[in-house]
């Protein structure tokens, strides 16, 4: 079964981090559905995409409004928004393959970011 296409996609940085949230993130499928107060966290296995949680619950667990079903669109969107972060946040990036920048991103933390460009600018951060 094919996934909804990501048709277009804005990511918000978070400039100063305080805490694990990253960025906040809005993602349009197949141009008809539009997903909102998506949050990018970096938590202690790497990046992650957090869908929003329902205010009105009270309880320990979370509620989440709207998540993907299908593992293979979570999978997309969950690239796709780290992908445009790091463009955003580290354009010299855009010089790697991307093969090689989503491998990494999406196993490590941001340790990896200041590797790639230490070794792109020849230098250390």
């Amino acid at each position: 079964m094919d996934t909804l296409p990501i048709t277009n996609m804005q990511v918000f940085p978070v400039r100063e981090p305080k805490g694990k949230l990253r960025a906040y993130a809005r993602v349009l499928l197949a141009e008809q559905l539009q997903l909102t107060g998506l949050k990018l966290y970096n938590g202690d296995n790497g990046l992650f995409v957090s869908y929003p949680n329902d205010p009105a619950h009270k309880g320990e667990d979370y509620r989440q409004l709207f998540y993907p079903v299908d593992l293979n669109l979570r999978d997309s969107i969950e690239k796709a928004i780290i992908q445009e972060y790091y463009t955003t946040m580290y354009p010299e990036l855009l010089s790697l393959p991307l093969e090689e920048v989503l491998a990494r991103v999406n196993r490590e933390t941001d340790k990896v970011v200041k590797t790639i460009l230490e070794k792109r600018l020849g230098g250390t951060l």
